[in-house]
């Protein structure tokens, strides 16, 4: 009876709102006074598979701080079943064991903790008095114990989760919140031109950077680049990558320079495995005249009387080889010309087939619209990827700038 009435305190204990180790700790005082043992601990399976203390509580003097004895616990695990020492005395192979022996213990109980599917852990007690021998019914009481408390532990690991997925979330949107603010709010209006940009990521926060900028002398900066991975590593690359540019691109007005000053600047700290791909044109609207440079980003499309053609492109991605250098291109521009700037998630687009999206398709989408605005023919390309996905899962970051000389 006296059993039962503690498995009623304990059951109360353990529906009261309160932090898991202050639970697990209480539970292990009212099984000690209960029971009258010398040592209890709760020790939960760890992402390793070993035992961690979760909760302990000692009557007897020791120098370790944490001391039970293992061998008993890990044969609990592996058999998963309860098992009661009623005295070490009677057991040979026990009086053996290096732990026993130096805890002194005389008897001990150990359960499993088992919630129904695993076995989340142990709940431990011994004694080291031959006047408090364990028994059958002690067994039974802490058997029927282990199944409240391995429900409890179960739950308030799944809170646990569940408020570290919020704290994740929350600070995921925050950082898209940051990212979505790094791209220029406004675009430039350039006088005879007609300019359009598009960012759509896969998950929360990309990889995708695009950007355009007033410089001096009737010049724009055109920029588009794409880290290598998604998330929140990506984007944060892509904040310093953003940086960087900015900073660099009043002073150097030269695409080939700019890239290796940049290249130079990042090398080295973009992490193992980790590389940026990117497209930086500057326009001298006075000029007609597009001066860029690429490093292993997809070669832009110029459409031009009624073709479509790549842009000669050259260069390895940023933060591979500190010591890269960068060519220059330069591409005139006639009025009604079209150039577009794209990452691969357009290109790389798949259906349920596995089938790419592929560079035929966006040459016949930019020939088919290159006589529309430079908005209209953004739209028709997002359309186009999206009408030829279908249902299938967006897998990269889409992201076009569009750049039409309007005609005279």
């Amino acid at each position: 009876m006296e059993l039962l009435e503690t498995m009623a305190e304990v059951a109360r204990k353990i529906a009261e709102p309160q932090p898991l180790e202050t639970l697990l700790n209480s539970v292990l005082q009212v099984c000690i006074q209960k029971t009258a043992a010398h040592r209890g601990a709760i020790m939960l399976v760890g992402p390793d598979g070993e035992l961690k203390p979760k909760a302990y509580i000692s009557t007897t003097r020791s120098h370790e701080k944490f001391a039970i004895s293992r061998t008993i616990a890990k044969k609990a695990i592996r058999e998963n079943q309860a098992i009661l020492i009623r005295d070490v005395e009677g057991d040979e192979h026990l009086r053996m064991s290096e732990s026993i022996a130096s805890l002194k213990i005389r008897s001990a109980i150990c359960t499993p903790l088992w919630n129904g599917e695993k076995t989340v852990g142990i709940l431990y007690m011994d004694t080291t008095e031959r006047g408090r021998l364990f028994d059958e019914t002690d067994l039974y009481f802490f058997s029927a114990l282990t199944g409240l408390i391995a429900e409890k532990i179960e739950n308030a690991m799944l809170a646990e989760i569940a408020k570290e997925k919020e704290r994740l979330d929350t600070e995921i949107e925050i950082a898209r919140e940051i990212q979505q603010n790094l791209f220029p709010k406004t675009i430039p209006e350039i006088p005879g031109y007609d300019i359009a940009c598009y960012n759509r990521p896969c998950t929360e926060v990309g990889g995708d950077y695009y950007d355009v900028f007033t410089l001096e002398d009737r010049c724009y900066a055109l920029a588009i680049g794409d880290v290598v991975g998604k998330g929140i590593g990506a984007a944060m690359l892509m904040s310093n990558l953003q940086a960087v540019l900015r900073a660099r691109a009043w002073n150097i007005r030269r695409p080939g320079e700019l890239l290796s000053r940049i290249n130079s600047d990042i090398a080295g700290r973009v992490g193992e495995g980790r590389f940026i791909t990117f497209c930086y044109f500057v326009l001298d609207s006075g000029g007609a005249t597009l001066t860029y440079s690429n490093a292993g980003h997809n070669p832009p499309y110029h459409a031009t009387a009624g073709e479509v053609r790549e842009l000669e492109v050259s260069g390895i991605p940023l933060g591979i080889f500190g010591e890269s250098r960068y060519d220059e291109f330069e591409q005139p521009l006639s009025p009604g010309d079209v150039v577009i700037l794209y990452s691969d998630g357009v290109t790389e687009a798949m259906n349920q087939s596995e089938q790419e999206f592929g560079d035929d398709r966006l040459r016949a989408v930019l020939a088919s619209n290159s006589d529309k605005g430079a908005r209209e023919i953004s739209e028709a390309v997002v359309r186009a990827v999206d009408e030829f996905r279908e249902d299938a899962p967006s897998s990269d970051d889409i992201t076009l700038v569009v750049l039409k000389r309007l005609p005279l």
